[in-house]
């Protein structure tokens, strides 16, 4: 009679590995689907390496057209700064060229008062007016005069005296006279002088409301160093500037 042996058999267990092949699947299936679905746009056309190089291509575009946008902005801020600089010169080139002209025509003035003096245009010797003149002064109906007498005799003394300036016109369909004196308000008063070469008399007025004003008449009224009178009656446009 045969006695049958039993043969043990060892065989290595390895748990570990078991884990390893799952991960591997778990990690291989997105993978291998990833792969697929690049795979199948890509027999279908689409290229993610040249899409991707597109995308950033795209970045660049937008990078450089958001710097020209800065540069731009900073080139129109500058040109409006440069526009307001220019501007402000501009105005102020203009208020002196206006300063100048008004100077200028001041001096005009000035240079004829003073050639009216070594010049007069009367021959005659003694007081005479040499000009009156009368422009509006920015008040309703207000005006501002300047009235200027000389004395064309070199060798003359001391003049004193006293002038009264009235304006003829019509209010009311009537003829009425007001004297400058009330008219700012210095209740008629005459205008006293002294003077040796000229004199120059300034004031404002206020003309009456509804009043047309047609003449100005000028009156000097000299005391000393001899009594005189000299009149002059003026057109009111052509003493108005």
């Amino acid at each position: 009679m045969v006695r049958q042996t039993k043969q043990l058999v060892v065989k290595p267990y390895h748990p570990w590995r078991k884990r390893v092949l799952a991960a591997v699947l778990v990690a291989a299936v997105p993978l291998g689907g990833w792969g697929l679905f690049d795979y199948g746009r890509y027999r279908a056309g689409f290229d993610s390496r040249a899409a991707g190089e597109e995308h950033h291509r795209m970045e660049d575009a937008l990078l450089q057209l958001w710097q020209g946008n800065v540069r731009l902005r900073q080139q129109l801020a500058d040109s409006q700064q440069g526009r307001d600089i220019d501007k402000k010169a501009y105005d102020d080139i203009k208020s002196s060229l206006e300063s100048m002209q008004a100077e200028i025509s001041e001096l005009k003035e000035e240079v004829a008062f003073y050639r009216g003096i070594v010049a007069p245009k009367d021959s005659a010797q003694g007081l005479q007016i040499q000009n009156l003149q009368l422009s509006a002064n920015g008040g309703a109906r207000g005006y501002s005069y300047k009235l200027v007498l000389v004395q064309t005799d070199k060798d003359a003394a001391l003049t004193r005296g006293a002038v009264r300036l009235t304006i003829q016109g019509v209010k009311d369909q009537q003829q009425k006279q007001y004297s400058f004196g009330d008219l700012s308000g210095h209740r008629g008063q005459d205008e006293a002088f002294q003077f040796k070469y000229f004199e120059k008399t300034e004031g404002d007025i206020i003309l009456p409301p509804d009043f047309v004003p047609l003449r100005v008449t000028v009156r000097v009224t000299v005391e000393s160093p001899k009594r005189s009178e000299v009149d002059m009656t003026y057109a009111w446009q052509d003493v108005v500037t």
